[in-house]
């Protein structure tokens, strides 16, 4: 067991130094229940997921395979009571299991037609911010607001909103700690059986 610690915090340290080198990091993301989400739409939605996370070094790798580092699960019919006016909501200190819902009525209710996919990314690279911050906060401005507001919906027409350099940092070191929690194929083993237990 110690060989393994000190083998993560090696690992750390190489993946510290390739954040400091602007080298660009990877990590997947499961798609659980995609199939809820309009195509054009999820579509759209992982494409400004993924902008928001190239413009700090990180390349986001959609995957709906058994194993995979981090789940996004979509939701529909979620009752007004969970988490009421969230859009959706991560479970950042998780090691198996699905690690983020979407709510995705609310997000398709939230704003015009031509917002919803850009919306849904952002709520999608938000949550992920959290799981891979490792820690429950929000920021006072950029994609890790707790509440956006008319201005950041009409930014987001224009360009997707960009962590701050608070965020950005936490991210990196984020998806280096990941990395160095998976296995030697740079996956993590969470099985779908494992993960539909805990209903």
């Amino acid at each position: 067991m110690r060989i393994e610690r000190l083998a993560r915090i090696g690992c750390l340290a190489l993946g510290m130094a390739a954040v400091a080198q602007g080298q660009e990091r990877e990590i997947a993301v499961g798609l659980d229940n995609s199939q809820a989400v309009p195509f054009a739409l999820l579509a759209q939605a992982q494409a400004t997921a993924a902008r928001i996370y190239a413009g700090v070094g990180v390349k986001l790798r959609w995957r709906s395979q058994a194993a995979t580092e981090i789940w996004i699960q979509f939701d529909t019919g979620v009752a007004a009571g969970l988490y009421p006016g969230a859009m959706g909501y991560a479970m950042p200190y998780g090691k198996t299991g699905t690690s983020i819902h979407i709510l995705l009525d609310r997000v398709l209710s939230a704003g015009s037609q031509k917002l919803a996919g850009v919306l849904l990314g952002h709520v999608m690279a938000h949550e992920l911010g959290h799981v891979l911050e490792g820690i429950s906060r929000h920021s006072n401005s950029g994609l890790m607001k707790a509440r956006w507001d008319d201005h950041d919906f009409d930014q987001m027409l224009v360009r997707p909103l960009s962590f701050n350099s608070e965020d950005a940092d936490l991210v990196r070191v984020g998806v280096a700690r990941w990395q160095c929690w998976a296995g030697p194929d740079g996956r993590r083993h969470v099985t779908r059986r494992a993960r539909s237990g805990r209903r």
